[in-house]
């Protein structure tokens, strides 16, 4: 009883010695800590109230001011932490830009851009720079007038440290393990500033070491030609487009009531698989396992394991990589990795994301036409095009308004400022007009192989689909697991010198075409039709196979993880008696 009461007499001598200091000090603390997790506050208080938010900065407080208590003086820390000051400011103009903090494709972006492309934003920048100015000026004034030097944390904050960084882990530990306890403490620091500014520095680390590394991944791919060799003087061009944002159902060729494809549809011998889901809904989900021999379980492994160009070059092929899209952009980063794998790359739609200039898919064909002039015997085309993302009305010119489609209505999607069904109306003719302008290219393109005259093939499909006006959850868009989303269309072109030269694969192919199938199946396929054969390839997941057995259709989902595709998704949708989200939460990520 004695040492309770010793014990008591000492927190109360804590409390009167700190209490009053720490009642004038507090509110300059948090001040200057409100500056240095600026990017944080604000987005917890604007457009709209986040409680949640609030909670993730002060619980982000409460981890910076842990070595306080450990004897740091809290003005030191305090200049310690004035880099962040600078910074803060730059992090929220990329939100104001992006919708969201610095990723890797940012970092990346600035490390690649000319002066040119950053002398767009000069504006911004410099009114960034005067406001990081300010912010910094009124940052030094609180640290150095308003902070006594010997003043340290007392029990206010002492408390709210323990409740934010001790109570709150302790109760999650009733329903969670401390590893799951752990990792979501750790998830939710590097989701906010500035932990999720030092994760994105990382990753764009890792990416370019990734990048380098897959340079000499060619050497280590065994490849042999399991055909005999194609007629003297005949070339072996094979093509890989890959759409973006494209629904099997829009198309004209697989029973959609509008012409969508009329071109595609007079093309002899086009073969369209109609019963085709994609392994995942975002595009840096579903291109890794398009072109490796993974899958929606294996995913993470993509980065690390030969790609299908990685195959190709070891083969004696000249690769090419093509993209409309912007390098190191939002929806691009992940994947131009792989562009490395090429001999050569080229990313039409410049370095920065939402750039004034918008290139479109038919772009591509002038430099594919420049690089077959070269007269290379063996050649890869990967083409990464632009396809139906939105927004849709920048996907095509003004003369494929075949459906007519305002941009100013199209742009105001979600603002409500048009009626819902105007808007639904203009949104839906807009994305049929972008699959007319997709027929227009690949087209263009079968008929630039076919005159050719040697063992050319055209293998087209898209990373994903879309939802439509109807969908409950990202009505005109992707990132969930519904049947529009996750069903793409799949075609494949054949040259008759072709057919003659590998008529088992051509026959395959045609065998095929109603299976139920994953694009999962891509690379095998790829690999197949240039008459290849490596460890990485198996026949049986080859659609160019007679041994070709579709398993299990795995789709995956960055916040769900795995679902089986005919077992799950498909009767959940049925059992609700229409669409409807199957993770409601989760779905509201429509990031790429």
């Amino acid at each position: 009883m004695a040492r309770m009461r010793v014990l008591w007499n000492r927190i109360r001598a804590r409390l009167e010695k700190h209490a009053p200091m720490e009642r004038e000090v507090l509110p300059w603390v948090l001040l200057a800590f409100g500056l240095v997790l600026l990017p944080n506050l604000v987005l917890s208080l604007w457009p709209r109230w986040d409680q949640e938010g609030v909670l993730d900065f002060f619980h982000v407080l409460c981890v910076l001011l842990v070595p306080c208590f450990f004897g740091l003086p809290l003005r030191r820390l305090l200049w310690v932490l004035w880099p962040l000051v600078f910074l803060g400011p730059m992090v929220l103009a990329c939100v104001w830009v992006t919708g969201e903090l610095p990723g890797e494709w940012l970092l990346l972006m600035g490390i690649e851009a000319t002066f040119r492309e950053v002398s767009t934003f000069a504006v911004s920048i410099v009114g960034g720079l005067i406001f990081i100015v300010v912010v910094a000026l009124a940052y030094g004034w609180i640290v150095r007038r308003r902070i006594p030097a010997e003043f340290r944390p007392g029990p206010v904050c002492a408390g709210m440290c323990g409740v934010c960084v001790v109570l709150f882990p302790l109760m999650q530990l009733s329903s969670l393990s401390v590893g799951e306890v752990w990792e979501r403490e750790v998830s939710r620091f590097s989701q906010q500033y500035p932990g999720g500014l030092l994760r994105a520095v990382l990753s764009a680390v890792v990416m370019r070491e990734q990048v380098k590394m897959r340079r000499d991944m060619c050497d280590k791919v065994p490849v042999r030609s399991s055909e005999p060799s194609v007629p003297a003087g005949k070339r072996e061009i094979q093509m890989l487009v890959i759409g973006e944002s494209t629904r099997a159902s829009s198309l004209q060729l697989n029973g959609y009531d509008r012409e969508t494809t009329p071109l595609l549809a007079q093309v002899p011998g086009l073969l369209s698989f109609k019963n085709v889901i994609s392994p995942a809904p975002a595009t840096i989900l579903s291109v890794p396992i398009l072109l490796t021999p993974t899958n929606a379980a294996t995913l993470f492994e993509a980065y690390r394991t030969p790609s299908l160009l990685n195959v190709y070059k070891a083969a004696g092929y000249r690769v090419y990589w093509l993209s409309v899209q912007p390098k190191n952009g939002l929806w691009e980063s992940r994947n131009t990795i792989f562009s490395a794998d090429a001999h050569e790359s080229q990313f039409l739609g410049g370095n920065i994301a939402r750039s004034s200039s918008i290139a479109l898919d038919s772009d591509l064909i002038p430099e594919v036409q420049k690089i077959l002039g070269r007269g290379e015997s063996k050649v890869l085309f990967v083409l990464h095009t632009m396809g139906s993302h939105l927004n849709y009305e920048d996907r095509y010119p003004p003369e494929f308004n075949r459906f007519p489609a305002d941009p100013k209505v199209c742009a105001q999607a979600r603002t409500h400022v048009y009626p819902a069904e105007v808007v639904n109306e203009h949104m839906r003719n807009a994305y049929d007009n972008s699959i007319c302008f997709i027929d227009s290219v690949l087209h263009r393109l079968i008929k630039i192989l076919a005159m050719e005259q040697g063992v050319t093939s055209l293998y087209y499909v898209s990373d994903h689909g879309e939802n439509g006006a109807e969908a409950a959850v990202l009505p005109w868009g992707h990132g969930n697991l519904t049947t529009e989303v996750l069903h793409v269309p799949l075609l494949v072109w054949l040259s008759p010198e072709y057919q003659a030269a590998r008529p088992s694969q051509s026959a395959a192919l045609r065998d095929h075409v109603e299976v139920p199938m994953s694009s999962d199946n891509t690379f095998y396929t790829m690999v197949d039709l240039a008459g290849l054969s490596c460890p990485l390839a198996s026949p049986e997941r080859s659609i160019a196979s007679p041994a070709f057995r579709q398993g299990p259709r795995l789709v995956t989902h960055l916040h769900t993880g795995l679902a089986d595709y005919d077992k799950q998704v498909l009767p959940a949708e049925k059992a609700r008696g229409g669409w409807r989200p199957l993770h409601p939460r989760a779905s509201s990520d429509a990031r790429k």
